[in-house]
């Protein structure tokens, strides 16, 4: 088994803070007598009452236990025996007074159970002197299982006051009739408890190891469970113990979707095999094409007997009304329509494997015949026909097939269009079903398949709409994919010739978007100005991409936003699906268009948000080569925002996707941001393993500077900032000749965090002339204001950097600003400072940076002098340091008689445990 797997143990109880709060607050109050928990099988009811059965051990009241099973209840008092008996040896507690509720009504006595009285007078002996001083609480699970006996007589304890009951009762299974006043006169409380939301269930499985979860296992986990407990627990259990779910790169991901193991299986199998025939025949035709309308399910008399096992309309109802009483399907508004769904996909998979291939047939030929003599109105009955026939007979009518690729396509469901696609070519060539066939191999990461049928496709006749469309999905996956740049940029270039000049203007958008993220912005603007669109004419999806993104990292942000503004509305638009049929782009894509754009103007917490959404939405829909690319995205997103440990965990998790599916571009990035982020947390062997790793791979893209910020940021982790700055400059110079402005100034600003304000103020300046982006305006402040020392500006750039979303920026400003305020004398000043500083690094996960490490003395070390002394910590001699900073051996020994005077050491034997103690007193070490 897995040694990082902890849920072996009792898990920690997570999404259920509102009920056990009301628990609380419920025996706080002293007024009500019970606390139902109700839901459906495996929600975690059970799990709940124990808790609250132990806030009641902590509130210092007695509690226990009893536990109803149909075996107890065949024995009276059963469940409650060990209840009532006492010590023979201690006397028997006084019995408590009467409740001021008025007196239960009459019951029937038990026949042949003795007098009920004496009994009564007995139970409330023994629960008084198990309770002592309080109340007995006890925690009744299934509590519609206790026999009728014990079900009186807890009735009684609960209204003489003698107890608090906790108990647990599942959907289907009413509340005993001896209970039911408890409720109805206000003197319990109910809660009903659902399964686990997304969010809570993504946070349960990463508690139970010690490993990371990948999100895209944290996917599949709550595809297959939704959020049930008792499944989800089935499941992790059979997947570590089959080794499906193992580590890749730190992280833990999932070899094939997880299968539910025997047990599991068994457990399913025991919610279904009680249903009578006629449910049991609903259930089996939604397992196989579900959803489905009542109307479907519940045909009229006419219909009965058409193979579907169905009788009459009025009983079809009643049967999928007890379905959906005993929680086995839902039924929803879809539209103007009523459908119905199994409740939980799990049943689905376990019907479809009981089901015998003809019974299979017979059904799935039935419910076609059923749709087709409706006249097949609905959208996506050509789906659903295509699909089912093929289930059914292995082969269906081509036409229909591809109509149903189409339709498949449009909702990016690219398994299904993939099944379907090759349904058709199966029987017949057709450009079109090998274009949606390239599509969908290219959605989950089978380039080299995709490039094999794309290329296929392309060899056969058809219209200029299809040919379009086989060139821009070639190229990109040529790009993407195969790392092409070259063979994008030709393809492009070939097919000029070949389309009308209404389609140039597509061609390109593909050429500018592969110049955009080869970091050459300026070719693609000057390339789409030879296209420019019609007046009025919205930016098709493609070309937003490529030119917002040109545009962002041009500096020309504002621009930026109005173009993928414009194409967002019209992605809402319901356009026809043949004008869409060229827009391969996946929704996330368009997502991480919009956050690039967000995230170079300095919209920083927006720019976080929608990468989190175009995440999900890759993950939900299956394509892998981009949830790789989104998990390293928005690491540095966040990173930028000050959370250097979420950031690793999302440069882990890219990282891990990619070695799993040998992506080499996104593998190299996702490695660049996990250096940038450990670098940030101090971890400098963790982050110049990551960079060394980097630049053994060569994929054509740099992703705005990140290559050479992780570079750099590696160096001043293993305390080499010189390096770290001469890797940045000669960076944000080379990237400013490429025209990626806003890259140049995150590279001019880091060499000015690491400890030479001065030479970054001047580019700075000049950088923020030319873009309209506020987070570079912030970053030329803040240099400036740093290179002169000058404390009322820096602690103004700490809340510019604040309002943006760059808390970590804004607690090193604010830690600058303290400092500088000290050297001019005002301590008030500093101290108000150097707490805002602290207050604001509380956020930062830990981070670390040198631009943190500030000295708290009145005369603060200077960060020439703080560079030497971490030299000196490190080892190197005088004349080491010397060579290495290109200064003279007495300069060097000057630098450190003046910080041996600032720290108060005698030298060099003193001189690491002084540093370290000026950090732990600074603002970062408060956090």
């Amino acid at each position: 088994m897995n040694s990082s797997y902890r849920g072996t143990r009792p898990w920690p109880l997570i999404g259920r803070a509102g009920e056990l709060g009301l628990f609380r607050q419920v025996l706080r109050r002293g007024v009500q007598h019970a606390f139902l928990v109700h839901g459906p099988a495996g929600v975690g009811k059970t799990r709940l009452a124990e808790e609250c059965l132990a806030e009641a051990g902590k509130a210092g009241l007695t509690t226990a236990r009893a536990v109803a099973t149909s075996l107890a209840a065949s024995i009276p008092l059963g469940a409650l025996a060990h209840l009532l008996a006492t010590d023979p040896g201690q006397p028997a507690a006084p019995v408590p007074p009467e409740s001021s509720h008025p007196p239960p009504p009459e019951r029937p006595e038990p026949t042949g159970h003795g007098d009920v009285l004496s009994l009564f007078a007995r139970a409330r002996q023994a629960v008084a002197a198990k309770a002592g001083n309080g109340r007995l609480v006890l925690l009744v699970d299934d509590l519609p299982l206790l026999d009728p006996l014990s079900l009186l007589l807890l009735g009684q304890l609960l209204d003489a006051g003698a107890l608090f009951l906790v108990a647990t009762v599942r959907d289907g299974e009413p509340v005993p009739d001896a209970m039911y006043g408890l409720w109805s006169g206000d003197r319990g409380v109910r809660v009903d408890l659902g399964p686990l939301d997304r969010a809570h269930t993504d946070e349960l499985v990463q508690s139970l190891f010690d490993l990371p979860v990948g999100v895209a296992a944290c996917a599949e986990l709550w595809t297959a469970t939704h959020g049930n407990l008792l499944y989800l627990r089935e499941l992790l259990l059979s997947s570590v113990q089959e080794g499906t779910l193992g580590e890749v790169g730190g992280v833990l991901q999932f070899s094939r979707p997880p299968r539910p193991g025997r047990r599991l299986l068994d457990l399913v199998t025991a919610r279904i095999r009680g249903v009578d025939p006629a449910g049991r025949a609903m259930l089996d035709l939604l397992a196989l094409c579900q959803p489905l309308g009542v109307d479907e399910l519940c045909p009229a008399d006419r219909e009965a007997g058409d193979g579907g096992g169905h009788g009459a309309g009025a009983d079809h109802l009643d049967a999928l009304e007890r379905l959906e009483e005993a929680g086995l399907v839902q039924v929803r508004t879809a539209g103007r329509r009523h459908e119905a769904v199994l409740t939980h996909p799990l049943h689905a998979q376990v019907l479809r494997a009981e089901l015998p291939v003809l019974r299979r047939r017979k059904l799935l030929l039935g419910q076609i015949a059923r749709v087709e003599s409706r006249g097949a109105r609905r959208a996506d009955d050509a789906l659903r026909v295509a699909q089912w026939r093929l289930d059914a007979t292995g082969t269906a009518d081509p036409a229909l097939l591809m109509r149903a690729a189409r339709l498949a396509r449009y909702a990016h469901d690219h398994p299904r269009v993939e099944r379907l696609a090759r349904g058709v070519l199966a029987d017949r060539d057709s450009a079109e079903a090998g274009l949606l066939l390239g599509e969908a191999l290219l959605s989950r990461g089978a380039v080299a398949e995709a490039e094999e049928a794309l290329a296929r496709a392309a060899e056969l006749p058809c219209g200029d709409t299809v040919r379009l469309a086989l060139v821009l999905a070639r190229g990109s996956n040529l790009f993407w994919g195969l790392l092409r740049p070259d063979l994008a940029l030709a393809l492009a270039d070939e097919a000029r010739s070949s389309l009308a000049a209404e389609h140039h203007g597509e061609l390109a958008a593909l050429a500018a978007m592969v110049l955009t993220f080869t970091d050459q912005p300026q070719q693609a603007l000057a390339l789409l100005d030879t296209v420019p669109r019609g007046a009025g004419q919205r930016p098709t999806p493609l070309r937003a991409l490529g030119e917002s993104a040109a545009l962002a990292v041009a500096g020309r942000t504002a621009e930026a936003l109005t173009l993928v503004d414009e194409a967002e509305a019209d992605a809402r638009a319901d356009a026809p699906l043949p004008a869409d049929l060229f827009d391969f782009l996946h929704p996330s894509t368009r997502l991480m268009g919009r956050a690039i754009v967000l995230h170079e103007s300095g919209r920083l917490p927006e720019a976080s948000a929608l990468m989190r959404r175009a995440l999900r939405a890759a993950v939900d829909d299956g394509v892998p080569h981009a949830l790789s690319t989104f998990a390293w995205y928005v690491g540095r997103c966040v990173l930028l925002e000050g959370r250097p440990r979420t950031a690793a965990r999302w440069a882990r998790d890219a990282v891990s996707i990619s070695r799993a599916r040998g992506f080499e571009a996104p593998l190299k990035l996702g490695l660049g941001c996990l250096a940038l982020a450990l670098s940030h947390l101090g971890d400098g062997a963790g982050a110049r393993a990551a960079a060394a790793e980097m630049d053994t791979l060569h994929p054509p893209v740099d992703a705005q500077g990140l290559v050479p910020l992780a570079r750099a940021w590696a160096a001043a982790a293993e305390n080499d900032p010189a390096t770290a700055r001469s890797v940045l400059s000669a960076a944000a110079e080379d990237v400013r000749g490429k025209g990626q402005l806003t890259v140049s100034a995150a590279l001019w600003h880091d060499v000015a965090r690491l400890g030479n304000p001065a030479a970054a103020a001047d580019p700075l300046a000049r950088l923020s002339r030319e873009c309209d982006s506020a987070l570079v305006s912030a970053r030329a402040a803040h240099a400036r204001a740093a290179a002169d020392r000058a404390p009322a500006p820096l602690a103004e750039s700490a809340e510019r950097f604040a309002q943006l979303g760059a808390t970590l920026l804004a607690a090193e400003a604010a830690a600058a600003a303290a400092d500088a305020w000290r050297a001019a004398g005002d301590q008030r000043a500093a101290a108000a400072l150097a707490a805002r500083s602290a207050e604001l690094a509380a956020r930062c996960e830990g981070a670390v940076t040198p631009a943190l490490t500030v000295s708290t003395g009145v005369v603060p070390l200077t960060a020439r002098e703080r560079e030497i002394c971490l030299l000196a910590v490190d080892g190197l001699s005088s004349k080491d340091i010397a060579d290495r900073l290109t200064l003279s051996v007495r300069t060097v020994n000057n630098h450190l008689q003046n910080a041996y005077g600032k720290l108060g050491v005698g030298g060099r034997t003193e001189l690491a445990a002084a540093l370290e103690r000026t950090a732990r007193t600074g603002p970062s070490r408060s956090a």
